[in-house]
């Protein structure tokens, strides 16, 4: 069975269980003007929670956040959301192509 909280505005990252040592790493790698985050975990372990409480920290007026999703999970506010359609040939290949044309700040896959 899957839980997912469908209200992305209950979505914090305080209350996901990381031990303190940990939370401080995240937030300090989320000040990074520059890099990558890789979440890796077997489904349902709250991969897509944590992302978004990650995206949360930012504010999407001042960034030009994207997400690539299959399926989207959660709508975000200002963020631009694309999902995932195989049937008409739009993976994450052709969707991360089309991305970095948009000049984005913040890329979530």
């Amino acid at each position: 069975m899957r839980v997912l909280v469908q209200d992305f505005s209950l979505i914090d990252m305080e209350k996901l269980n990381f031990l303190d040592v940990n939370l401080a790493k995240i937030k300090e790698s989320l000040k990074s003007k520059y890099g990558m985050i890789l979440i890796a975990g077997p489904t349902g372990s709250g991969k897509s929670t944590t992302l978004f409480g990650m995206l949360k920290s930012f504010n999407p007026l001042d960034f030009n956040i994207t997400t690539l999703e299959d399926p989207v999970e959660y709508n975000m506010p200002y963020v631009n959301q694309t999902q995932i359609k195989k049937d008409i040939g739009f993976g994450f290949a052709e969707g991360l192509r089309s991305l970095v044309r948009q000049d984005p700040d913040i890329i979530m896959v």
